[in-house]
């Protein structure tokens, strides 16, 4: 996704502010790195560190029937997945100088990335005015024909980007691409565990991007997130789908922090409320289309598409499982999310 040439530039940029860009850039290389933070409590020696995910039990939430989950009144979920790109755990909540001109870049190249994307799957198209009376779930599935055509394509391009990425970001802990199952609360596939210098860590930050290793059919495929349920309107369950094919920057920062040590086996957990994804959002005033289906993306409800993100983003949070109960208690909580900002895709 990086341009070697722009790397170089950008490099110098930030030499004019900080000489922080030369210690972190491999000598002889125009390759841009982020050296790894160490805590400032940190005596040097490394422990192992796993990351999971917290049970529906934990958020206080229940399965309706034996394939639906009530996260309100009125809304029950059926599916929720987000493609998870990478993860990286941080020292420190500030960022220094050459993070921020990485991130910068990582944005800019998005940008390009997400366009030339969507140009393959038909997504431009679809973001123009409807032509020819099309519905919302016509032009739906022409972009679900596009992208399973090209599916395996696409998948190679993202992840040899992702890798190239990777091999710039030191500080990048996990690297996908893993896929997040809110309603099972787990990872479909395992972040392998890995090793950190001991010390307090107290920011953590997820990068989504969009999926094309799904099976056909599934509502992942295309996309960085899907949501799949039905909410009350006038005693009808009506259904409602919820996409999402633009990049996304989660980050969980806090006071406290989650405390590797070498001595014994280290347990992150991260939790998304899912109960509070949809508070203060007025479902049943929704448009919805001709086919009796609520669909909600970047060109369909979109005011409600924006409260959803905000809402997801804030309601998570992160810790050390430190009674490896699979639940995030208040004295094990560390951080919480904030409302990151993303790669604006005109």
């Amino acid at each position: 996704m990086f341009k070697s040439k722009r790397s170089v530039i950008a490099c110098f940029t930030v030499l004019a502010l900080s000489a922080s860009c030369s210690d972190s850039k491999s000598q002889g290389s125009s390759e841009f790195v982020v050296a790894e933070t160490t805590p400032s409590d940190s005596t040097g020696a490394t422990g192992s560190m796993n990351v999971n995910f917290a049970s529906l039990q934990s958020m206080g939430l229940e399965l309706a029937d034996p394939s639906t989950l009530a996260v309100g009144t009125g809304i029950e979920l059926s599916y929720a997945k987000f493609n998870v790109a990478k993860i990286r755990v941080k020292a420190l909540k500030e960022r220094n100088v050459d993070e921020k001109t990485l991130e910068t870049m990582e944005n800019d190249e998005e940008k390009t990335s997400v366009k030339e994307v969507e140009v393959e799957t038909g997504d431009r198209d679809a973001s123009l005015v409807e032509k020819g009376g099309k519905s919302e779930k016509d032009k739906k599935a022409d972009r679900a024909a596009k992208i399973a055509e090209k599916a395996g394509k696409l998948d190679a391009k993202e992840k040899a980007a992702l890798k190239k990425e990777n091999a710039r970001d030191k500080a990048t802990k996990w690297s996908g691409p893993f896929v997040f199952d809110a309603i099972a609360g787990k990872l479909e596939g395992d972040a392998p565990e890995i090793t950190l210098v001991d010390g307090s860590y107290r920011r953590v930050e997820f990068q989504m991007k969009r999926n094309f290793s799904a099976s056909e059919g599934e509502a992942i495929l295309g996309n960085v997130f899907a949501i799949r349920g039905t909410v009350l309107k006038a005693g009808v369950k009506v259904p409602f789908e919820i996409d999402w094919h633009v990049a996304l920057n989660f980050r969980l920062t806090g006071e406290g922090a989650v405390t590797v040590k070498s001595s014994e086996e280290n347990k992150m957990l991260v939790d998304f409320n899912l109960a509070k994804w949809f508070q203060g959002i007025d479902l049943g005033g929704a448009t919805v289309d001709d086919d009796g289906t609520i669909y909600i993306n970047k060109n369909t409800n979109e005011t409600i598409m924006k409260q959803i993100h905000h809402n997801i983003k804030v309601n998570a949070r992160f810790g050390k499982d430190s009674d490896k109960n699979n639940k995030l208690e208040e004295t094990e909580k560390a951080g919480s999310g904030e409302d990151a900002a993303d790669a604006v895709v005109e």
